[in-house]
């Protein structure tokens, strides 16, 4: 149990939701997800003068109504939901519902009050407004286990680390000021960018830091593009079917994969799927590559993968940037040409990666997504397929499509963007209702088992650095040349590495794996794309931030709840959050402080406390600091603002 001196935010809710599988019962609570093939109740708390009650369901998809009468067991009415007539022939789908009931003072019904959080009650309408969401989806038999508990790092191999001297291409340009060379950027929007200056990190210079990434408790690397390609970012890929040379070719990509399994460390590569390079085999719209490309060859074998609105210099490109010409993923040759006998998908999951990150999931279709999975899968059966989706990924529209990621043929995990937007609202702006609210819509959104393979980041190549987004100067109010050189003054620095740190111990107990961009962990600067992806400071890094991170990763590693164990916010308001994680064996508890104040924890009896290793029954909370506690199923606890008594 826990006590707080602050008001708790209270949900109403007026039903529950009982999974059973056999005749046990699996959940018990509030969720919107349920497997395919188990037994599901839904239960209404109702006025006792409730003469009838029924489920009104709405398929998404199709727009189908069902309805169904409830039996009233007593306490509560009771559907027991007839899920073979709700689902579709794949054993899926995507409904929303609400109760309607009947007493002799009208008809009513119950739905979600808009907030997100609670449920009310309100004359009955012909509008399914605010109601409730219920996914039937196809649960996963064999999981890919390795992933639940872990800790992901994200390398931007061209920045992490020099390894060796790679040969640098005639058309490229190497930048040897590691530490302050400033990536070339465009001062407007729409200016073009040559992308082709390089830092010269390659993946000896990973293999050289995998110990270093073992220390910080890392299980899996996912590695931006690697594949040869014109640009520094490698998301203009030239051949699939070879690693840049720059980035030490396939030689070292092979001994990077050789390096990580001795470590027992797993690599998901960037899949991008959706494009190509104009620079590439496929198009080769310079030439380089013997002119047998679809721009160069109207009877190219490629040219189908393309649509030219008007050869050769007209055609489809991602976002209109032409150097990246859309390709049409569903063409068949295409198809055959990723997940073939041959293709590129299972020729990477043969070499030992041990799945994809797919970049712009939502562009490419539901009927790719499962040949994807289905030749991921029948390479290695605990494969990874995480998609690059920004928002609830339940609830995803795309280019005027539903998509049905999470339905059980297609993604096995997303990058979770909504929770980053709330882990910062929060750390940041202490919008505590924003973070309750997001952690509501996605965790009651997803099936259990997905939630636990969520990638949590915090930072990436696509957004600010953590510490920037949390304690610099707005990007928005700073020109271009203004962001290149800017630098936090000490103060502003040493804020921002405290709100930095509390940001990742949120996404460390959040369900999912953690994902740690490289040189977080050293407290990296830099607004949006290029500036966060300057070179790793090697040498110069902050220790006491790489102790913290190191500590972080072997409380992971020591403690199973982190891999499928139950999640709850305790408490939150706009000073204190209080995350539990807990399964039948032990409970963790955190608690972040993002207040400029001070507050104490007392207990009833000693508890562990995990990054001092003490074992306390009180304790303070610093301002902008957190505390991590190994707890007794029984303990009680509080948490209270100190009182400062002048004397």
């Amino acid at each position: 149990m826990a006590g707080f001196t602050s008001r708790v935010i209270s949900r109403t809710l007026l039903h529950e939701c009982v999974i059973y599988k056999g005749r046990d019962i699996a959940f018990n609570g509030r969720t919107g997800a349920f497997p395919f093939g188990c037994k599901v109740d839904l239960k209404m708390k109702l006025p006792t003068e409730t003469r009838e009650a029924v489920i009104c369901f709405l398929d998404v998809d199709d727009n189908t109504e069902h309805i169904f009468k409830m039996q009233n067991e007593g306490s509560d009415f009771v559907l027991h939901v007839p899920m073979e007539k709700l689902a579709h022939q794949d054993s899926t789908a995507l409904l929303v519902y609400k109760c309607v009931f009947e007493t002799p003072n009208g008809s009513f019904e119950i739905i979600g009050k808009g907030d997100g959080l609670s449920d009310i009650v309100r004359d009955k309408t012909d509008t399914y407004k605010n109601a409730f969401r219920f996914l039937i989806y196809i649960e996963r038999e064999i999981k890919p286990d390795w992933f639940y508990g872990g800790v992901m790092y994200q390398i931007f191999p061209d920045r992490f680390c020099r390894g060796r001297e790679e040969p640098v291409r005639e058309d490229a340009v190497l930048n040897k000021d590691w530490y302050e060379g400033i990536p070339p950027y465009v001062s407007r929007h729409g200016q073009h960018l040559e992308n082709n200056v390089f830092f010269g990190g390659d993946l000896y210079g990973v293999i050289d830091k995998l110990d270093y990434l073992k220390s910080l408790g890392i299980t899996c690397i996912y590695l931006n593009p690697i594949f040869e390609a014109y640009s520094n970012h490698k998301y203009d890929t030239g051949d699939y079917n070879n690693v840049d040379k720059m980035f030490g070719g396939n030689e070292a990509f092979e001994k990077l994969i050789s390096a990580c399994k001795k470590r027992d460390i797993r690599i998901i590569l960037d899949g991008v799927f959706n494009h190509t390079g104009n620079d590439s085999v496929y198009f080769d719209a310079k030439g380089r590559y013997g002119g047998h490309g679809a721009y160069t060859d109207p009877d190219s074998k490629y040219r189908e993968w393309y649509n030219f609105t008007s050869y050769p210099d007209k055609y489809e490109s991602w976002w209109g940037i032409g150097i990246l010409p859309r390709v049409m993923s569903d063409t068949p040759s295409y198809r055959e040409f990723l997940f073939g006998k041959n293709g590129v998908v299972r020729k990477y999951i043969k070499l030992g990666i041990s799945g994809w990150r797919l970049d712009v999931a939502d562009e490419l279709s539901d009927d790719f997504l499962k040949n994807l999975k289905t030749t991921v899968l029948e390479e290695n059966s605990k494969g990874l397929v995480i998609g690059e989706v920004w928002e609830n990924a339940v609830t995803k529209e795309s280019y005027g499509v539903r998509r049905k990621y999470f339905r059980g043929y297609e993604l096995d995990s997303v990058m979770n963007y909504p929770m980053r937007k709330a882990i910062i609202a929060y750390v940041k702006n202490r919008d505590y209702l924003s973070f309750l609210k997001t952690s509501v819509d996605i965790y009651e959104s997803y099936p259990t088992y997905i939630s636990n393979m969520l990638m949590n980041i915090v930072g990436t190549h696509d957004t600010e650095r953590i510490c920037t987004a949390l304690a610099a100067e707005d990007e928005k109010k700073l020109s271009k040349d203004e962001q290149a050189v800017y630098v936090m003054p000490p103060e502003t620095k040493e804020k921002g590495i405290k709100m930095s740190e509390l940001a990742y111990v949120i996404s460390y107990m959040l369900p999912g794996v953690p994902c740690l961009y490289y040189g977080d962990e050293t407290g990296m600067e830099g607004y949006s794309d290029p500036f966060n992806r300057r070179p790793y400071p090697w040498g110069r890094e902050n220790q006491d931030m790489i102790k913290f991170f190191k500590k972080l990763g072997e409380i992971r590693k020591n403690h199973n709840v982190f891999k499928q164990g139950n999640y709850r916010i305790v408490h939150i308001d706009k000073d204190i959050l209080c995350i539990e994680r807990k399964n039948k064996k032990e409970t963790i508890i955190s608690i972040v402080n993002v207040s400029d104040e001070e507050y104490k924890v007392n207990f009833d009896k000693p508890q562990k406390e995990l990054l001092t290793e003490e074992k306390m029954d009180t304790g303070v909370i610093q301002p902008l600091s957190a505390r991590i506690y190994s707890v007794s199923s029984d303990a009680f606890y509080s948490v209270n603002k100190c009182i400062k008594i002048d004397h």
